[in-house]
């Protein structure tokens, strides 16, 4: 990166923490850094088109990419921040997700949860929406009594979702750049995501079409970067299982974490939503293909599920 464009990345990001009132969090990039080079092609795709931070934003936040043209050379300039409170609650709501399942042979065996399951759920999801990365100080789940084959594929699709979060924001950038229309598999999935909201996105307007067109097309986006780093590690659990794993994760994550930020506004008469519900989200990613991790993580989820929404007297899942 040019000098002159060192200093427009770093104007971005002193505006962005300024107007949010953020701080940057140098431990949590760090670790998300460690993680991003288990996946060279993503990481390599960074380096090249973006800078990436991780900053504790004191309202709910995931992560966002801004923009800007260097006013010296004219190259633009990317920077994604990612938010801490989203890479713990990732962690923290996954490895609760783990810490229930018993044994794991030919199908899983879960054990009853507790109100403390259910209390620890709760916490996780109000500390991201009331106050942010700075109040996850109570302790974090653990998996130590989960089978250790269970605990190692849990683990992984920790580290999984939270880089598909990195390649959702850098998907964002392709989509805004020359590389969207002259790129033929970026035209395909555009082509593939128009077809999908035709059929499941009859009822709504233009402007949610839209919104949801460019969050699909992302995450479809996200996923194939993923594919392909995955196809070159060596693992007991094949590649398509564990990227499903890992991105049903990420979903599941930020599913429960929306519902929470907007459940009771999605009732309100003027509200778009700017992201597609959750199971359209997972067709356009699955396409139909089995995902056993994926499909239990869910199960588990809609169990803790259950007992949050009664409580909290959110809106109905179907309303997201």
């Amino acid at each position: 990166m040019n000098r002159c464009c060192g200093e427009t990345v770093g104007a971005i990001e002193h505006a962005f923490l300024q107007k949010y009132g953020a701080i940057d969090n140098a431990t949590e990039l760090a670790k998300l850094t460690a993680v991003l080079e288990k996946y060279r092609r993503l990481a390599g795709s960074i380096r090249i088109f973006s800078e990436l931070r991780v900053a504790d934003i004191p309202a709910p936040a995931a992560a966002m990419i801004m923009r800007a043209k260097c006013p010296v050379c004219a190259d633009e300039q990317a920077i994604i921040v990612v938010s801490s409170a989203i890479l713990l609650a990732i962690e923290q709501l996954v490895s609760l997700y783990g810490s229930v399942v018993l044994a794991w042979d030919q199908e899983p065996k879960f054990r009853e949860l507790t109100d403390a399951d259910f209390a620890a759920f709760e916490q996780i999801i109000a500390d991201f929406v009331e106050r942010g990365a700075a109040s996850f100080s109570h302790i974090a789940p653990t998996m130590e009594r989960a089978p250790r084959h269970v605990r190692a594929a849990f683990e992984k699709m920790i580290d999984v979702a939270k880089a598909w979060v990195v390649a959702h924001e850098l998907a964002h950038f392709y989509h805004s750049s020359f590389m969207f229309s002259a790129d033929p598999n970026f035209m395909e999935t555009k082509h593939r995501i128009e077809t999908l909201l035709e059929r499941a996105a009859v009822d709504q307007g233009d402007l949610t079409k839209e919104n949801w067109a460019v969050e699909l097309f992302a995450d479809a986006v996200a996923t194939d970067t993923l594919a392909i780093d995955l196809q070159n590690h060596h693992d007991d659990i094949p590649a398509l299982e564990r990227l499903l794993g890992g991105v049903g994760a990420a979903l599941e994550v930020i599913y429960r974490l929306e519902i929470a930020v907007i459940g009771l506004r999605c009732m309100q008469p003027d509200f778009v939503p700017k992201h597609p519900p959750a199971a359209l989200r997972w067709d356009a990613i699955c396409g139909g293909r089995e995902a056993k991790l994926a499909a239990v993580l869910g199960t588990i989820s809609q169990k803790f599920a259950t007992q949050a929404q009664s409580t909290q007297g959110l809106a109905p899942l179907d309303r997201i």
